[in-house]
């Protein structure tokens, strides 16, 4: 039924007011005065069950699972007082709603409970968190608290016996303040407008995950973003994040996957089921917003990925978050973007679209996790498994996925010593009529039983190697005695038995003479100088050089002249060419300037020996 129009034109002039960022709570509160008074707002009380969450609430964050259980613990501990929630609902008035409620609790995994979206009345634009604690205890979902569970199952009674207050509204509900469909049909906004006046007076602050939201709604939505007027209304409910809205608008402009948000999307998906509302700190947004310095890369899923390793409990600084901008990083960081893009181009080449499928956004995010905390050098998280490359931590995720791995090859061992392309696939157990298996060699090769394998038995010493596959009869080779024993296909699935890889041989050189002095061409060139140092000491000795040179002189002008004063005979002069530097070189046309080639019996190789003189004369 259509609004008359003196309604329509009252709550429009509110909603403008609103909008424009001034007196929020305000114009929120004159606006349910108006609804009240034309019928548009009524009071009723409906038990948890019947209410679900609106798609815009807390910005379209809806509510986070963690945070949930996290009130929960709180109520128990300070008691439930019904006065003090405002809760305000709207009528279902689209039928998508049921749905998105469906696959939010489904993608909880049941940290949500469970749904039943056919018994839904009404959706909720504040008092979310603490309608779905209700919904916890009434379908007695999972829950770590003693006190409040048994055998690890929240329990109604054991809740009446702690706080009978809140064991009554999760029988019978809160009171809802109920705004008729009609209105949200021709006020889209105002729903937005309400959660939002709710956030700046009401029980859990907004998130800096859900302001970022809220920017890059109002963003996407303005083909040129004013920065002045989406603060203003960005910040008309005094988040207590507010200090926070630069960066986070920056990063809502660079690194959100353009107007769609796809990238944003997907980080929210994982937020509501496997993270926290945590605060992070204007530091940490201002180096997550920061641009990359070399190149032009974006490194958006990198981003993204550092996004969810804080918002999932470990503790990281701004500090560790900007090693990613360190130059020793560098490489491994736009690496690292690059793995995680090809992975969800994979997903999306398989037909599927990942932001509809929660388990692939759940695992997509923990691989998102994992290559961070490798990229920077940060601890791997308790129990899981210690990678050395981001493409071994997507060959595994393709494995999960059931997807064609291009990064087999980078498949690395897991804690016990298997390959993880090894035993992490579950295959159908085909029988035959007679009981045995009929794809025994498919489900031997995926624990990795495969022809040349080591295999041992755990409790025993046996080792041995597989050396044939036959039918449902594995032959197997003891490695000690050189014995062979059939072992059946089951007994080798369900007995125990073990991959492994054998230690390697001991490796030696027989003789170490190869490497003695004799075969060592560079240590016999050292020997032959050594000789010719020798040979030279004994001609000079030998000849008298030292005493034969005092006899001698060297005219220089006007023409140069070697004269003796001392009469020789023909050929008893006797001068012997010695220095202190013997030189090798290999063999060239030309002779060495200033040198005096040796004649020798070398053969090693082609080198020659010479020996070049280390006297200076005066020039003339």
């Amino acid at each position: 039924m259509a609004l008359a129009p003196h309604v329509y034109g009252e709550i429009a002039g509110l909603v403008r007011k609103a909008e424009g960022g001034d007196f929020l709570v305000k114009s929120v509160s004159d606006l349910f005065v108006v609804l009240r008074k034309n019928g548009l707002l009524t009071d009723m009380r409906l038990p948890p069950m019947s209410v679900g969450v609106h798609p815009q609430n807390r910005d379209g964050l809806m509510l986070n699972a963690a945070d949930v259980h996290q009130l929960l613990d709180s109520i128990s501990q300070v008691g439930f007082v019904p006065a003090r929630i405002d809760a305000i609902a709207v009528e279902i008035g689209d039928e998508e709603h049921r749905v998105y409620n469906q696959r939010l609790v489904d993608a909880a995994g049941g940290a949500l409970g469970t749904m039943d979206s056919k018994l839904l009345k009404v959706l909720s634009l504040s008092a979310s968190h603490t309608n779905f604690a209700l919904r916890l205890v009434a379908c007695a979902a999972r829950h770590d608290s003693t006190e409040l569970s048994v055998n690890g199952l929240l329990s109604l009674q054991q809740v009446r016996a702690r706080d009978s207050v809140l064991a009554e509204h999760v029988e019978q509900g809160l009171s809802w303040r109920v705004i008729s469909k009609e209105v949200a049909e021709a006020f889209p906004k105002i729903l937005q407008l309400i959660q939002a006046s709710q956030n700046a007076t009401l029980q859990k602050a907004e998130s800096e995950v859900q302001l970022l939201r809220r920017i890059f709604s109002l963003a996407s939505n303005q083909a040129s973003p004013d920065f002045q007027a989406i603060k203003k209304m960005a910040l008309s409910s005094k988040p207590p994040c507010g200090e926070c809205f630069a960066p986070l608008y920056n990063f809502a402009l660079r690194f959100c996957g353009g107007s769609e948000g796809s990238f944003l999307r997907e980080t929210e998906i994982f937020i509501r089921s496997s993270a926290q509302s945590r605060s992070l700190g204007v530091a940490f947004w201002e180096v997550l917003s920061q641009d990359f310095k070399r190149g032009a890369e974006m490194i958006p899923h990198f981003r993204h990925g550092l996004l969810k390793v804080a918002l999932t409990g470990s503790t990281i600084t701004a500090t560790q978050a900007r090693k990613m901008f360190a130059r020793e990083c560098d490489k491994k960081v736009t690496e690292a973007n690059h793995v995680l893009f090809q992975l969800r181009e994979l997903v999306k080449n398989s037909g599927v679209d990942i932001l509809q499928d929660v388990r692939f956004v759940n695992i997509l995010g923990v691989v998102d996790i994992n290559v961070v905390r490798l990229s920077l050098g940060l601890p791997s998280a308790e129990h899981e498994k210690s990678y050395k490359t981001v493409q071994g931590i997507a060959h595994d995720a393709c494995i999960l996925l059931g997807l064609e791995s291009p990064w087999a090859a980078s498949a690395e061992a897991n804690d016990d010593g298997n390959s993880s392309s090894q035993g992490a696939v579950q295959r159908m157990r085909e029988l035959n009529p007679d009981g045995s298996l009929r794809n025994a060699e498919d489900l031997l090769g995926d624990q990795g039983f495969v022809l040349g394998a080591c295999i041992k038995k755990k409790g025993e010493k046996f080792e041995g190697q597989i050396t044939g596959l036959e039918g449902s009869v594995v032959t197997v080779k003891d490695l000690k005695s050189g014995g062979v024993l059939k072992v059946q296909a089951r007994d080798m699935l369900c007995s125990g038995w073990t991959t492994f890889k054998p230690k390697a041989d001991p490796e030696s050189i027989e003789s170490l003479q190869v490497m003695g002095p004799s075969t060592n061409a560079d240590f016999m060139a050292g020997l032959l100088i050594a000789q010719i140092h020798q040979t030279m000491h004994e001609l000079v000795s030998t000849h008298k050089s030292q005493e034969t040179l005092g006899g001698l002189s060297l005219q220089l002008k006007p023409c140069r002249g070697l004269l003796s004063q001392e009469v020789y005979a023909k050929n008893k002069l006797i001068l012997v060419p010695y220095s202190w530097k013997v030189i090798t070189r290999t063999p060239k046309p030309e002779p060495m300037a200033n040198a005096v080639q040796v004649q020798t019996k070398w053969k090693a190789d082609d080198r020659e020996f010479w020996i070049v003189s280390c006297n200076h004369l005066p020039k003339a």
